[in-house]
């Protein structure tokens, strides 16, 4: 049986609401199983489904590979046009002013101000860390057993 999808609560927080949209996006697209499938997807298929549950930030591949298909469109992208940005490197392939190119920056630089937020608070719960000491044994415990 399939596993039920999480769906996010966009009201829990920023994390949740970026997933929340990115999954509304989606609605009526290309399936997630489909965008795994491509040749070109470099991503695997649960990180795909992962990133729409909102339990954490996806890498910015995989924001970038559901992105792609939903807010971009790789029929429209121009092949000639070269990038050195293996994430984002599809949307300046995208006629510029066009919906896509427009739609597809927006989401990117969302995904960018989430990313920091994110990363802040990360390091801000790394540094509160206080390791537990460790357990002194003094003596090996002696098996009553025999």
């Amino acid at each position: 049986m399939p596993a039920r999808p999480r769906i996010p609560d966009p009201r829990k927080g920023a994390l949740e609401k970026f997933a929340f949209d990115l999954r509304q996006l989606g609605a009526g697209k290309v399936a997630v199983s489909w965008i795994a499938a491509q040749e070109d997807t470099e991503v695997s298929r649960p990180a795909l489904y992962a990133a729409l549950s909102g339990t954490r930030l996806p890498m910015g591949m995989t924001a970038s590979t559901l992105l792609r298909w939903w807010a971009g469109n790789p029929d429209e992208e121009n092949a000639d046009v070269r990038s050195r940005d293996r994430i984002w490197g599809w949307i300046p392939r995208l006629p510029a002013g066009s919906d896509a190119h427009t739609q597809a920056n927006e989401w990117k630089q969302r995904y960018l101000r989430l990313s920091r937020v994110e990363s802040k608070r990360r390091a801000a719960r790394d540094r509160s860390w206080k390791p537990t000491p460790p357990v002194q044994i003094d003596t090996p415990p002696v098996n009553s057993t025999s």
